[in-house]
């Protein structure tokens, strides 16, 4: 519905993630409330309007398979007493039970599969008073759905006690969606970002030399080169949409299948589909013009997790833990999970 935001003269946020940052700033109204599905939200209000026809049994079976995801049907240790109660008048409202049957335990995406896999091969662990717990950060070129589903699902394929899951993405919003075939900072930083060319991409290495602007650029492109070399797995001297994709992901970003095509789109100048390395190049110097400019654009971070049944927390001391992992500045995010 995001195309709808320009025309709307009124926007009201219901959210149940009390701590999370809306990137809606066209917002005017927020309903927010600590419960496990925000479809409860939603219910609680029809039940209090007393519906004359009640619910159809469509829009029942959503607002059922809404709190079906939300909560794990009712087994997430974030379902309250409210969600129970809000199943059971969608039910009562006529909710299809085999149609709840069928969709409530929907695999997984491809792209969540994507943030699933990242999130379990930089998965850090450690364990205290007996209890495993895992974290892992990774990045986004945008909001995922179904965080929810990944992260348990996490909590089961790592051996975990408890499993936290957090994602830093560019919010699309405002004036963001008018450019939605450009690839974000985030996508482009991680692709030109290479580790063994020893940051092909420091300004500030090229600015402590006293070079001219052509010489800036000749070092770039020297330092560049060694990156793509790197990328051009089968040594074609060209990029193909499977190398990007395949860049991407060891450089720890979730990109969509979407976003990877405006990427190459953006460096394809010839429109050959594929890129040579004075395609890549030219994108990376004026990728690093654009990610230098002064202003920069806000991200958001949002942390799921997940406790194993029979886990017993009161010990962990987990704000503690997470303070320290942030410096001990008291980061929101850290004092909310």
């Amino acid at each position: 519905a995001e195309h709808l935001l320009d025309h709307a003269t009124r926007i009201t946020v219901v959210d149940h993630h009390l701590d999370s940052d809306s990137d809606i700033p066209e917002a005017f109204d927020y309903v927010l409330d600590k419960v496990g599905s925000v479809s409860t939200l939603i219910v609680e209000r029809l039940m209090e309007a007393d519906l004359e026809d009640g619910l159809t049994e469509a829009e029942a079976t959503l607002l059922a398979l809404g709190i079906h995801a939300d909560t794990g049907s009712l087994c997430y240790d974030s379902t309250t007493p409210r969600d129970a109660k809000a199943l059971a008048w969608v039910m009562e409202q006529g909710a299809s039970q085999t149609a709840i049957a069928e969709h409530a335990k929907s695999s997984l995406s491809q792209e969540q599969q994507g943030v699933l896999t990242q999130a379990l091969i930089n998965t850090n662990s450690t364990v205290v008073h007996g209890v495993t717990i895992s974290t892992v950060l990774l990045t986004a070129d945008g909001f995922i759905n179904g965080l929810a589903a990944v992260t348990q699902d996490a909590l089961e394929l790592s051996s975990s006690d408890v499993y936290l899951l957090g994602l830093v993405y560019e919010p699309k919003s405002g004036g963001q969606r008018k450019n939605k075939n450009k690839p974000g900072e985030k996508i482009t930083t991680h692709l030109l970002k290479d580790e063994d060319a020893q940051g092909a991409l420091k300004k500030q290495d090229v600015e402590e030399m006293e070079v001219g602007a052509v010489q800036q650029d000749e070092l770039m492109a020297e330092r560049l080169k060694a990156s793509f070399d790197r990328k051009d797995l089968d040594g074609s001297g060209f990029l193909d949409k499977r190398e990007l994709t395949t860049a991407l992901a060891s450089s720890g970003i979730v990109a969509s299948e979407k976003s990877v095509e405006n990427l190459m789109k953006a460096m394809d100048k010839n429109g050959d589909n594929k890129i040579d390395f004075n395609e890549f190049v030219e994108f990376g110097i004026q990728s690093q013009k654009e990610l230098t400019k002064p202003e920069k654009k806000p991200c958001t971070m949002i942390i799921i997790g997940r406790v194993k049944a029979g886990v017993n927390m009161k010990s962990i001391k987990l704000g503690k833990m997470l303070e320290e992992r942030f410096g001990g500045g008291g980061h929101a995010k850290a004092a909310s999970a």
